[in-house]
């Protein structure tokens, strides 16, 4: 391997370039799936000049078998279950239920953290690009991508730097488009392509969100004029592609 990102946020610049025009006619919507994910959206919605938000996915585990999970939950109380699993272990619909009521509480405490007073976005009808830095596994981004579809949105892009495979064989029946700044092959560890991999904090996703909220309202208060040469500096600005 004899490239690399420097961090996710690079890799967002990097993503942001291989995303089609044709597929945000219309006002999409960048979603980061926390952690990992906001640092990269953050980036992507910034060069692309679209709104972004946090999609915060609680996994439920299997008691006594962290490694397994058995579902997710989502805002306003979307809940996506793999019943086959569930089933399979014999696990009682009661204690799936405490789990997702301690979950929702995290849940709702992190969301309120990283919006502050801000209201979360509207999802339904809208096209949505969901955004991940790659380190998520295959399982977690095929319930992140269920339970975002519970909102119904018009369309959804899964939008990744390096996409392993198995990744792109799990979610591409359930989405529109999948885009990704790397192509597809073989991986034994994503974490390798950054040379920074340190984990994404609740602080810095709360900082991106508030800092691309003050830009989204900066610039919506500038005149039509300077807001299309805004544009066009910001297209006319080189590419920030992987390290050599």
């Amino acid at each position: 391997m004899d490239s690399k990102f420097r961090d996710r946020r690079e890799a967002g610049r990097a993503l942001a370039d291989r995303f089609n025009a044709l597929l945000l006619e219309s006002d999409f919507l960048i979603l980061g799936l926390a952690p990992g994910g906001v640092p990269v959206a953050y980036e992507v919605a910034r060069t692309l000049d679209l709104p972004v938000d946090v999609f915060v996915l609680r996994t439920l585990h299997v008691p006594r078998h962290e490694e397994l999970t058995v579902g997710g939950i989502a805002a306003g109380g979307v809940r996506v279950l793999d019943g086959s699993t569930i089933a399979a272990l014999g696990i009682p619909q009661g204690t799936i239920d405490e789990i997702a009521r301690r979950e929702a509480l995290e849940l709702a405490r992190l969301e309120q953290y990283y919006r502050s007073r801000r209201q979360g976005p509207k999802i339904t009808g809208r096209g949505v690009a969901l955004i991940d830095d790659g380190l998520a596994t295959a399982s977690t981004l095929r319930t992140a991508v269920s339970a975002l579809s519970v909102y119904r949105p018009s369309k959804i892009i899964l939008a990744v730097p390096i996409a392993p495979p198995e990744v792109i064989e799990l979610v591409d029946r359930s989405v529109d488009e999948v885009v990704y700044a790397v192509p597809p092959e073989p991986l034994e560890d994503i974490g390798l392509w950054y040379h920074d991999a340190s984990p994404a904090s609740d602080r810095e996703i709360r900082q991106l969100l508030a800092d691309a909220a003050e830009a989204r309202r900066s610039y919506a208060a500038l005149p039509e004029k300077l807001r299309r040469r805004d544009s066009a500096l910001r297209s006319s600005d080189p590419p920030l592609g992987l390290d050599s």
